[in-house]
C-alpha cells in the first residue's frame, strides 16, 4: 500500500516536473542580450489591461504603435536613472538579471542593451501612458513626465509636466 501511494506520488511529481519544463521560456524569447545580439521587437505591457502592447522596432527604426499582445513571454523592465549621465535612462530587468539594462537617450532614443551602471534610487520613471499616438515616463513621485511621440520613425522625447492624466503603468515586456 505505501509502495503505490509513493510511486503514484514519484509519477504526479514527475508529470508537474515535465509540465514546468514544457512551459519554460526558450532562450531566443529572452530580452537580456547583450549589446549586437539582434532582437527585432521590443514591448510595453499596460499592466491594467494585460493584452494591450506597446511595441517598439528595434534598430534605427522606432516606430511604436499599439497591438495585442500576443503570446511572448514577460520581461518586465523597471526604469531607473543612470546618476552618472542624466541625459541616459536605464530600464533595469526586474525579472531574470537586475545587472541588465535596456538605456534609452532620451534626446535621439537611441536604444541599446548594455550592463547596468550605478544608478540612483531617487530617479526613478514608471510608465505612464498618455493616448494612443504617445506615451510617457512619470518619475516616481513628482509631476515631470519624459513625453515620447510614439507615431513618429524617429520618436522626440521632451521634458514636461505630467499634467491630470490618469496614470497607467507600462512594463517592458
Amino acid at each position: 500500500m505505501i509502495g503505490r501511494l509513493a510511486f503514484r506520488l514519484s509519477v504526479i511529481a514527475f508529470a508537474l516536473l515535465s509540465a514546468i519544463t514544457i512551459v519554460a521560456v526558450p532562450a531566443s524569447a529572452n530580452l537580456n542580450t547583450d549589446v549586437g545580439v539582434q532582437v527585432a521587437y521590443h514591448r510595453l505591457r499596460n499592466v491594467s489591461h494585460p493584452a494591450r502592447c506597446l511595441v517598439a522596432r528595434n534598430g534605427t527604426d522606432w516606430t511604436v504603435r499599439g497591438v495585442s499582445c500576443g503570446t511572448f513571454a514577460d520581461q518586465r523592465w523597471a526604469p531607473v536613472l543612470r546618476s552618472e549621465n542624466p541625459a541616459w535612462w536605464n530600464y533595469q530587468n526586474q525579472v531574470g538579471s537586475p545587472a541588465r539594462c535596456m538605456m534609452k537617450n532620451p534626446d535621439s532614443n537611441n536604444v541599446m542593451v548594455n550592463r547596468c551602471s550605478a544608478v540612483d534610487s531617487t530617479g526613478q520613471w514608471v510608465h505612464d501612458y498618455v493616448t494612443s499616438t504617445q506615451f510617457r515616463l512619470r518619475v516616481r513621485g513628482t509631476n515631470s513626465c519624459l513625453l515620447l511621440q510614439s507615431n513618429v520613425a524617429e520618436t522626440p522625447a521632451r521634458l514636461t509636466t505630467c499634467g491630470s492624466y490618469r496614470d497607467q503603468y507600462w512594463y517592458f515586456d
